[in-house]
């Protein structure tokens, strides 16, 4: 990895650099220095689930054949490193059973968390905020999902800021139904209903919508008609450098494949 600024590490559940400074280049950057908000409007932990990669990101499978798993890493990381920009995010960890991605993930500064949720996405979320240890017990938590390359940090901490005035709030993609961002307040269970029509899901259990300028953070990819998009706009580094070396980067390749609902949460 390219060496970055100073910055602290995510406080994680294993590897080598918990609870301390990983150096430049290896950790997520959650905080730079002299980019701390005001008192009071940090404190959200996030959780971004990964799928096993050989059963990741399915739907791209067409275009992207035997790289399909390494694109849903590349995602998953880039994904993980917008967030830890965020100056409103206190610590980051992945759920998961990958043992690539999990690594992947330490080496970034990363927590790692069990997906012990047996393919259910929400009782996966729910056990692994349950496994929360100091610091993060006592702050916000949130849920992204792993198929954000194109994330901004600065649509994410416009998104937290709203959402630490709700109990429970979330963010719909950029289709209205499914959800990219998911968040409880400290003392407030998460009750995600990821699944078709999740957004409605959501507000049915009482979780705000948010209503917030981060398109960004709603910009999930789970089609291949979606991919060439990802060259012309913000994305990150692992999933551009993958992509121009790919077909599927060139928008020709995808003219022939139909565009399929979403109806669903992100499939990462």
């Amino acid at each position: 990895m390219s060496p970055g600024p100073p910055f602290s590490t995510v406080p994680g559940s294993g590897g080598p650099d918990h609870g301390r400074d990983a150096g430049p280049g290896r950790g997520v950057p959650v905080i730079h220095p002299g980019a701390h908000p005001p008192r009071g409007t940090r404190g959200w932990t996030v959780l971004v689930p990964v799928k096993a990669l050989d059963r990741a990101k399915t739907r791209l499978r067409p275009a992207m054949g035997g790289r399909t798993a390494a694109l849903a890493l590349a995602f998953a990381l880039d994904t993980l490193e917008a967030a830890g920009r965020a100056c409103r995010v206190e610590g980051i960890h992945v759920v998961t059973d990958d043992p690539l991605a999990a690594a992947e993930a330490v080496g970034l500064g990363a927590g790692v968390l069990p997906d012990l949720g047996g393919g259910d996405l929400n009782l996966a979320v729910a056990l692994a905020a349950d496994l929360l240890t100091a610091p993060d017990v006592g702050v916000g938590v949130a849920v992204l999902p792993a198929d954000l390359p194109g994330l901004v940090a600065a649509d994410l901490d416009v998104a937290l800021a709203e959402a630490a005035s709700h109990r429970r709030a979330f963010l719909a993609d950029a289709d209205g139904t499914g959800t990219t961002l998911l968040t409880a307040r400290a003392g407030h269970p998460l009750r995600s209903r990821y699944g078709p029509g999740s957004a409605v899901a959501h507000r049915e259990q009482g979780a705000h919508p948010l209503r917030v300028p981060a398109p960004t953070l709603r910009a999930d990819i789970d089609r291949a008609i979606e991919l060439p998009g990802l060259l012309s706009r913000h994305c990150g580094r692992r999933t551009r450098e993958l992509l121009d070396r790919h077909p599927c980067g060139s928008r020709r390749a995808h003219e022939a494949l139909p565009e399929k609902p979403h109806v669903g949460p992100p499939n990462a």
